[in-house]
């Protein structure tokens, strides 16, 4: 990767960033931030308002028999924000990888095997941080359909939002999943198969990720349901 002397936005965000400056940097013409990472900041503001909405409820008399509850809800939902922080910035490196893999040469058989590993590797590794993203947003809609029946009736709107925000977000994980895994490539070139076998990704590793997100996706929009009943 060329290095100059002008910061790019990569190098912003490894530095510590705030809010203006993610909205920057995925706004620049390049591949990386981009949709995950916008995925995984969407989610996290939902985990804040959750927060918010918690605490917006603890310590007040009138709710002492969700106190306990609330009080573990709180910390995970604040630890699930702390986290899609984190996973916003694993994705820029994870599709870095992948734009990288995109570009190595692939002019004759050997090359082109190396450039197949590393880019189905890459794209699986991506599909992998969304699709903790989608179990971190499952649980975030389930926490907050909780906070929404049993909170502070003064942030019910609030925990609606957390809702709504957070299966919104999940969504657009699983669709990152299925879109990075449909950017696999195949080995079906005679000798190009042999050398790849080695290195490169299996069908049923596919399958799994594909099967388990389409599993979160159904709990979470259940839970998404519900609010509805509540």
């Amino acid at each position: 990767m060329t290095r100059t002397d002008t910061p790019t936005p990569s190098d912003v965000l490894a530095q510590g960033h705030s809010l203006r400056q993610w909205s920057d940097a995925i706004a620049e013409a390049t591949a990386v931030p981009g949709g995950g990472s916008a995925v995984a900041i969407a989610a996290s503001l939902a985990a804040s308002v959750l927060v918010m909405c918690l605490g917006l409820t603890l310590g007040r008399k009138r709710f002492q028999d969700v106190e306990a509850e609330f009080q573990d809800l709180s910390k995970e939902a604040d630890e699930i924000r702390e986290n899609l922080i984190l996973l916003a910035e694993e994705d820029v490196v994870a599709y870095g990888t992948v734009t990288e893999a995109r570009g190595l040469p692939h002019s004759n058989r050997d090359e082109s095997a190396l450039r197949l590993i590393n880019l189905n590797n890459a794209l699986l590794g991506a599909s992998d941080v969304q699709l903790t993203v989608l179990r971190l947003c499952r649980n975030l809609v389930a926490t907050a359909r909780r906070v929404y029946q049993a909170g502070n009736p003064s942030v019910k709107a609030d925990a609606a939002a957390a809702i709504f925000l957070a299966a919104g977000a999940g969504r657009a994980a699983q669709f990152n999943v299925e879109a990075n895994l449909a950017g696999l490539g195949w080995a079906t070139e005679v000798g190009l198969a042999e050398a790849v076998a080695d290195g490169g990704v299996r069908p049923e590793q596919v399958d799994e990720l594909l099967n388990e997100a389409a599993r979160l996706m159904l709990e979470l929009e259940r839970e998404e349901r519900a609010l509805g009943e509540s």
